[in-house]
């Protein structure tokens, strides 16, 4: 490159991108992009001379009087010179005679634009233009440019950790899923073993209410039949307390009854 160029134009710059984990709502604002802005007045020559020096660089943001004017890919403008005769016709010609020649359709987007959607909008370009950088406007109004394989790569790295998210989600789910079904079986399991001393407990408590009170009528008949009653006798009455005995054995066997019923419904529902 001529050395009363290199004042001129001022070496491209490539921002670094975010620290933070990139995700499915990442902006094209967290990605490294190239800041390399020429005048169209400057020639192809000096151009080819920075895409020499910086292989990674994609292209060259023209601009006229500093307003944003275009964009020339590396592989477009390198294209042109290497064409029979390219060199002789263009690479001492203006940026702005060969951007009439090489100007192709460019996709533009804000530096606030989703790096999935970016990707979107990439693959929708004919095929002949997937390959160029993509032009990023930021909020300031100044112009980058992104490399479309940088994107390709990071998209599919999100991509990855979505999917890899969601495989786990789905794994967590089925994990939630498998213990909620043990533990259906072990509630079944544990609803059935108390619902047969339940079932027992019900189908004979008629049974006992009815021998007690058989058992009370019979008491009372012997009581009756026999009004002079032994001291013995007595004497075991007063130690169980035969008279509260009497009246609460009908309400405890109704209670017993009460709570196997409650129990039986709770275990059934």
């Amino acid at each position: 490159m001529p050395e009363e160029f290199s004042y001129q134009i001022s070496p491209p710059f490539l921002s670094e991108g975010s620290d933070r984990d990139l995700g499915l709502d990442s902006t094209l604002q967290e990605l490294p992009m190239y800041n390399f802005s020429v005048e169209i007045s400057h020639t192809g020559m000096e151009v080819a001379s920075f895409l020499d020096k910086y292989p990674l660089l994609p292209g060259v943001i023209l601009v006229e009087q500093g307003q944003f004017i275009g964009m020339i890919s590396r592989r477009r403008l390198l294209e042109f010179l290497i064409r029979p005769f390219g060199q002789e016709l263009f690479v001492q010609q203006p940026l702005a005679v060969l951007y009439s020649y090489v100007r192709t359709p460019m996709l533009l987007v804000t530096d606030t634009t989703s790096i999935l959607t970016t990707m979107q909008l990439s693959l929708k370009r004919s095929p002949e233009l997937l390959a160029e950088p993509i032009v990023v406007q930021t909020e300031s109004g100044a112009y980058r440019l992104l490399d479309v394989q940088e994107l390709n790569i990071i998209s599919w790295q999100i991509r990855g950790i979505d999917n890899l998210i969601r495989y786990e989600r789905s794994q967590a789910q089925m994990i939630q899923n498998d213990k909620m079904a043990n533990l259906g079986r072990l509630v079944d399991g544990v609803a059935h073993e108390i619902l047969d001393p339940v079932g027992f407990i019900w189908g004979n408590i008629i049974y006992v209410s009815n021998y007690s009170q058989d058992l009370l009528k019979l008491i009372a008949a012997y009581e009756q039949e026999l009004p002079s009653v032994s001291p013995a006798i007595n004497q075991i009455k007063e130690e169980i307390e035969f008279d509260f005995l009497e009246q609460d054995l009908s309400r405890s066997l109704a209670s017993i009854r009460t709570g196997a019923e409650r129990l039986k419904k709770l275990v059934t529902s």
